[in-house]
């Protein structure tokens, strides 16, 4: 008995057949490292240039400038399409940086983990 693949309609009106398609992975590994650098390269600037927007938000305090830059960020990959996945890295690099700040004002710096010993052969001395 011969198998024949089920013949759907195309939205065109025409009978074709189903195909399946590969997932792709996203890109590997390069697609979130260019992103990231072009946001490092463009951040001092950008920051600089924002200096008016965030002396506004003095109520912020040290936060007053991650903020405005997640706002500028969100706007860009809003605005042009084409920067998206600068502007979505931009803004995960931003939260980083906020959550590295918040840890350091809740946790005693006596508790917060460090990397002494790790690479000295554990020679404390």
């Amino acid at each position: 008995m011969a198998r024949f693949k089920r013949r759907i309609r195309a939205r065109s009106g025409r009978i074709g057949k189903r195909h399946s398609r590969r997932s792709s992975n996203g890109g590997g590994l390069f697609t979130g490292i260019i992103p990231a650098v072009g946001y490092g390269a463009v951040r001092g600037y950008a920051s600089n240039m924002l200096t008016p927007v965030t002396s506004k938000l003095g109520m912020l305090g040290t936060y007053a400038d991650n903020a405005v830059m997640i706002g500028a960020l969100w706007a860009l990959g809003k605005f042009v399409p084409s920067m998206k996945p600068l502007a979505r890295t931009g803004i995960l690099i931003e939260s980083a940086m906020v959550g590295g700040e918040l840890i350091q004002q809740v946790a005693p710096p006596s508790t917060m983990a460090t990397n002494a010993g790790l690479f000295d052969g554990g020679n404390r001395s």
